[in-house]
Parts: structure tokens; sequence; C-alpha cells
């Protein structure tokens, strides 16, 4: 008997490749296949579909030589925009949550990506165990962070995670040349660059960041001073901000504009496209023109 148990859970095994769930994803002319029986999961990527960052990572990845870096890859929305845009320059993910991870790495090997790699830990200005804040209820979070403070008020799940700086792990993961990153980390911009400063000197990539606007139950002077540290930084290694210009449907690139400041508000649905900037090597500005991108650049 139990012989013919441990048959049934063995064959069993083996069919659930072939029978589990599977969603496709259409991206531009290639069809991505999402094996996931979630609903969250799967509405979530299902709806996927041609944006400005789409654009604007099709534009960018020609300037330069060297991989994309997608730090905060949560379940694969900027790696659809990367596939979609059919760039043959390696893919390299940095997530946090498990969970995410184990979608992320069912999508790359059902799909035979081998030009992608998912790296399961955060990034952050120190090699050590952060926690990381999910709403309740929602596993795949993309709005998950490492700052406790970041939306007071409010009941998060708590897990721990590790975190490094990408410039001790850049030679042990392979990577010799950056051409652009993508930072979605949710208030933790400011570390994740700290960790990275090096890197960002030697190699003077293009970096897409969300910098978003403060939660309605923050203090705006912590803020205030927070984009200030940010500010400095970028201008401590050379870098200008670009914020990029979208529609109020945030579905096209209208272009991007030189600021001296980020902005500080209040964050609301109203304002909610206005949190994504284009970081330039200001000895690189020139590169832009050359993108199709329409760049306001004014003497600061």
């Amino acid at each position: 008997m139990a012989g013919k148990k441990f048959y049934y859970y063995r064959t069993l095994h083996k069919l659930r490749k072939f029978i589990q769930p599977r969603v496709p994803i259409k991206l531009g002319y290639k069809t991505i296949i999402v094996p996931t029986d979630n609903v969250e999961e799967s509405i979530t990527l299902y709806h996927w579909q041609l944006t400005w960052k789409t654009e604007t990572i099709r534009k960018l990845l020609p300037l330069k030589v060297g991989d994309f870096i997608d730090i905060g890859a949560n379940i694969g929305q900027t790696l659809f925009d990367f596939l979609a845009v059919q760039h043959q320059c390696q893919y390299i993910g940095f997530e946090p949550n498990l969970r995410c991870v184990n979608l992320l790495q069912k999508i790359l090997h059902h799909n035979q990506l081998n030009n992608c790699t998912i790296v399961p830990i955060g990034l952050s200005n120190s090699n050590n165990i952060l926690t990381l804040y999910l709403n309740y209820g929602l596993p795949i979070d993309s709005a998950a962070t490492t700052i406790s403070n970041l939306r007071p008020g409010r009941n998060f799940e708590a897990h721990f995670i590790p975190c490094y700086c990408f410039d001790d792990i850049r030679e042990t993961l392979g990577i010799q040349a950056i051409s652009l990153v993508k930072i979605d980390v949710e208030g933790a911009e400011l570390a994740v660059l700290e960790g990275m400063r090096n890197s960002l000197i030697e190699f003077k990539p293009l970096v897409i960041c969300e910098v978003l606007y403060a939660d309605s139950q923050a203090n705006l002077e912590d803020y205030s001073q927070y984009v200030k540290d940010l500010m400095t930084l970028l201008i401590d290694i050379k870098y200008s901000v670009f914020r990029i210009c979208k529609p109020n449907d945030a579905g096209n690139l209208e272009k991007i504009a030189r600021i001296s400041s980020f902005p500080v508000k209040f964050w609301t649905e109203q304002n909610a496209n206005e949190c994504d900037y284009l970081f330039v090597p200001e000895d690189e500005i020139d590169k832009i023109a050359h993108s199709g991108i329409a760049c306001e650049i004014v003497s600061l």
C-alpha cells in the first residue's frame, strides 16, 4: 500500500508541470507564458501593457553597452518591458520577496530566458538583514518597503530579508559593464544608490528611478531632508536629474525635463505620475539627444 501511495505522489509530481495553469502574455511581437495558479499574480501580469517605461527602456538601452539592472523586480513588470523591446543584453533583476522570486524563476525557466537572471536579495548601503514591510493580504505587494515609517499608521506584515551593497557583490555576479539601471524600492533609493556608488562612478549607467512624494501621514520636513540628501549624492557623483514627463494616463513618454531639486509635496492619486526620474551622468547628457527622447535642458 505504501508503495502504491509513493507511486501516485511521484506521478502527480511529474504531471504538475503539464496541468499547472499557464497565462499567455503578449509582449509586442513576443508571447510569454506565466505558469501560475494564483489569481492575483495572473491578473497583475495579464494586464501588463506597453507604457512610457517600455518606450524609455527601448530608447535608452542602445546608448551604452552593458547589462540591464532591475532593482525591485517584483513579479516581472519591468522584466516584461525588457523582453518587449527585444534587446540582447543581459537582464539581472534583484528581488528580496521570495514569493515574487518563485514566480520570476518559473517565468525564466518555462520560457527559457537564458539571458535573464534573478538575484533573491535586496540592495542597500550595508550588508545586513533588514525588514521588508508588506501590506496585509498582499504577498506580492509592489509597494513593499524596507522603510518602517514610509507610510505611518498602517498595519504591515514584516519579513526579514538579506540585503547587500551592490558594489560588494558586483564581481561575484560577473557584472562587467552596466547600460541601464531601473530602481523602484519605495523610499529606499538613497540607500541603494549609496551601496552602488562606485559602480555608478565607474560605469556611468543611465538610471530610471521612482522617487515617491511623501505619504499623507508622513512628516514633510523629514521627507524634504531625504530628497535633499538624495540630490546631494547625485550631484556629488556628477549625475544630473531629469523628471520623466508623461500625459495624465501615463501611457506614453512626453519628454524629460532637467530639475535642480526634488519637489516636496504629499502623494495623491492626481500627482502619482510625477514621481519618475532619469539620472544621467553629466558628461553623457548629449547622448540623450540621440535617443529620440525630447529633452528639456535648462542651465542650472
